[in-house]
């Protein structure tokens, strides 16, 4: 493969400052035909401050050919400023990826206020259908953290109703992740008549950590 701009890894790996120069070749790093290097170019751009132009690099790597580079961006655009660009986020949770729509619900549900339009939107996308499992976990613990009125037993019927180990251990994660104080005794309760003792010890060891975190 040709490369055009004269970017290699090793130039961006080198990387350990937020100097001009240092900022003009991540710029030409995230514009490279080689995935891994704008994955690597993108992510050393996190550490940058937040800027306009910043903002517009991130804004034009959510449309990357690349699922796992639009999944990195959503998150990083989240941690830059979760508020200024909510809007681009909420965009992408019609991406064809889930790695991409499970990064948009994991940022949107770190908003610190109800919001009526991201809620009927993750509604919307849980009504919609043909979703991954892990997809429908994630919007259900983000309706959760949004909306105060939103059940934590809409998870534990999930939690019931699995069939696979993995999906198990998301559950237990996602509860581990933060309840409301309320909560608690209810889902100490709950898990202790539907967590099957004789389950892999992957999810038995998360389930010990999420009662160890409840305190």
């Amino acid at each position: 493969m040709t490369n055009m701009l004269n970017v290699y890894m090793d130039d961006i790996e080198v990387i350990s400052d937020e100097t001009p120069q240092s900022f003009d070749k991540l710029k030409k790093g995230v514009l490279s035909d080689d995935s891994e290097i704008r994955e690597r170019s993108f992510s050393k751009l996190s550490c940058f401050e937040y800027t306009e132009e910043i903002k517009n690099i991130f804004n034009r790597g959510l449309l990357d050919s690349d699922e796992l580079i639009r999944s990195d961006c959503i998150e990083f655009l989240a941690e830059f400023d979760l508020l200024d660009n909510l809007e681009k986020i909420c965009e992408l949770l019609d991406d064809p990826s889930c790695y991409v729509v499970n990064s948009c619900v994991t940022s949107l549900a770190e908003l610190n206020s109800k919001n009526e339009k991201v809620i009927k939107l993750l509604i919307s996308k849980l009504k919609g259908g043909q979703l991954q499992s892990g997809t429908v976990l994630r919007i259900h613990y983000a309706l959760y953290k949004l909306d105060p009125t939103y059940s934590i037993g809409n998870l534990l019927v999930c939690y019931s109703d699995s069939r696979d180990y993995r999906d198990r251990c998301a559950i237990l994660n996602l509860l581990a992740e933060g309840i409301r104080e309320e909560d608690i005794p209810v889902i100490k309760e709950k898990l202790d008549k539907i967590v099957n003792p004789n389950d892999f010890r992957s999810v038995l060891s998360k389930y010990d950590e999420l009662l160890a975190s409840l305190g």
